[in-house]
């Protein structure tokens, strides 16, 4: 009888001390360059002869977190991640002397949190490769400052892939990751009734995906 309980005392203490052994956790941070799945075209995005326009995507700083389910007996692990990071465009003007003109841009971006879960393989101490959907939620921080409502905040989300792999340097690692979005981002409109020289239309939407690149440092594995 009691060695029955003493090894049920084992199986309770070391079981769970050994399940999350397995577990990691970890931080990051880099930074994200946006990229048009493909350039959206304007259709009278101004009025004045002899100047034109084109959308930019934003480029912005990321952090992120994650927690993964790696056993050691193992090369593959699966884990969730989440991350900040602003996705959006600026409306560039191009004067007829080739200068670009920002004053009167058409800015508009999104802070997303990012969560994604992933499939991890990792076949050498030195490199992984990770694969998985991701789900973005966010809120509208800025659009076109020529609406009535110039502060206004709007819920959106996007979804797609992400794909990445990493060089590991004991605890720390970087990072390179190639986010796909499969949703159009959510443009604004034409500025019908508006009193301004700036008519913002865009033919063939596109979503907006990211290049990803930064550091990390797993706190506990």
């Amino acid at each position: 009888m009691t060695k029955a309980l003493l090894l049920f005392a084992l199986l309770c203490t070391c079981g769970p001390a050994q399940m999350l052994a397995q577990f990691t956790f970890s931080v990051n941070t880099g930074y994200s360059f946006g990229t048009f799945n493909q350039q959206p075209e304007l259709v009278g995005d101004i009025i004045f002869t002899g100047e034109g326009g084109y959308l930019n995507a934003l480029n912005s700083a990321s952090a992120g977190l994650e927690v993964n389910y790696a056993p050691a007996n193992t090369n593959f692990s699966g884990g969730l991640q989440m991350s900040y990071s602003r996705r959006g465009y600026e409306h560039l003007i191009e004067l007829a002397n080739g200068e670009q003109e920002h004053s009167l841009s058409h800015p508009s971006h999104v802070d997303y949190l990012d969560i994604s879960p992933r499939l991890t393989y990792r076949p050498r101490r030195l490199f992984s490769a990770s694969i998985g959907p991701f789900l973005s939620l966010g809120r509208k921080f800025e659009d076109n400052p020529f609406v009535i409502e110039r502060e206004r905040r709007t819920n959106t989300h996007d979804y797609g892939i992400k794909v990445a792999g990493r060089l590991h340097f004991g605890r720390a690692y970087v990072y390179a990751a190639y986010q796909r979005s499969f949703r159009e981002y959510d443009y604004t409109g034409g500025l019908d009734g508006q009193s301004s020289v700036l008519l913002l239309s865009v033919e063939q939407p596109s979503p907006i995906s990211a290049l990803q690149a930064g550091l990390g440092f797993t706190l506990i594995r």
